[in-house]
């Protein structure tokens, strides 16, 4: 079974799926719920009229592991993803984030991680799963003017989450920055002009 969870997540991270962990839960609760013996005694106990081979949960672990491999999309995209005239003129730098000075307020989706590991910046988290004020700028479709009135002044993001995000108003930020470098990955790092 942990075979199989390490391929759960392997087959997402490598889809580039960022909230993979949400279905990880089950996954781990469908773990536990079948190497628990304390628990399928209690499971037991309470409907022994209906019986499962052991290996089912294996079976609809595999299934579920399938359905994920042919639903998340392909690899790779079926054609490049065109990257604007102004971020490809953006010069490469190793690590753009020590462009930013330190205490600056650097916005980006998907920030835990640069949370944790660039305390000299003040992170604000964009896409609204930890940060209810961003959440409801991006329901209501201004996030970018949000983020002026946040006075984010650096934007972090690779062209792919800026293109997802563009519908909820992240061009109101975008027109007035620049990019000022970005990374070997693809990570751009804008700043307000």
């Amino acid at each position: 079974f942990l075979l199989l969870q390490w391929a759960f997540y392997a087959v997402a991270f490598r889809h580039g799926q960022i909230w993979y962990w949400h279905s990880s839960l089950y996954v781990a609760a469908l773990l536990v719920a079948t190497a628990c013996d304390p628990l399928r005694a209690w499971l037991d106990a309470r409907a022994a009229a209906i019986r499962t081979p052991r290996g089912v949960a294996a079976l609809a672990l595999l299934l579920a592991l399938a359905v994920t491999w042919f639903t998340l999309g392909p690899l790779r995209p079926a054609r490049p993803i065109a990257v604007s005239a102004s971020v490809a003129a953006a010069p490469a730098a190793p690590d753009p984030l020590r462009l930013v000075p330190d205490g600056a307020t650097l916005g980006a989706f998907d920030s835990g991680r640069l949370g944790w590991e660039e305390p000299r910046l003040v992170v604000v988290n964009l896409d609204g799963l930890v940060n209810n004020a961003a959440f409801r700028a991006l329901r209501d479709r201004r996030i970018g003017d949000w983020m002026l009135g946040q006075r984010i002044e650096w934007f972090y993001a690779n062209d792919v989450v800026v293109r997802r995000f563009a519908p909820f108003g992240l061009g109101a930020w975008l027109d007035r920055a620049r990019p000022i470098a970005r990374s070997a990955t693809g990570v751009v790092l804008y700043r307000l002009r």
